[in-house]
């Protein structure tokens, strides 16, 4: 459990392509379980909308923030500081930019400033 909450939500150390993305798939899930109801909500004549500010709050909060902290250790994978995120800011060509290097471009693979390689994610059990 600790371990998966390092990886979730710690901004230290560097994570693999394809941890990167398993772990991607864990917010983009809550999104989608949270937001099609919320959406429902929305379009539904009642007003609720502080109910729905309140649950976006309490579970956009911590899906940014392991969004960031992915992102964070991806690009120090790429020997890269996280806050290069920031290019993402830039209309197309940040968005492209960043995605290109968190997504598909391969990490160093020794150590760097920013720790050795990411170990895999699921390791085998010794016989």
């Amino acid at each position: 459990m600790k371990a998966l909450l390092h990886f979730l939500f710690s901004f230290r150390g560097r994570i693999s392509r394809k941890q990167w993305w398993f772990g991607i798939v864990i917010p983009m899930g809550i999104c989608v379980v949270v937001g099609s109801p919320i959406l429902a909500l929305i379009l539904a004549p009642i007003p609720i909308s502080d109910v729905i500010s309140d649950v976006m709050g309490v579970v956009g909060i911590p899906v940014l923030w392991t969004l960031f902290a992915l992102n964070t250790k991806r690009l120090h994978d790429r020997n890269l500081p996280g806050w290069r995120m920031l290019i993402a800011l830039i209309p197309v060509v940040g968005i492209i930019y960043c995605g290109c290097q968190i997504a598909f471009m391969s990490g160093d693979k020794g150590h760097n400033r920013y720790g050795p390689p990411p170990k895999p994610l699921f390791e085998k059990a010794s016989d």
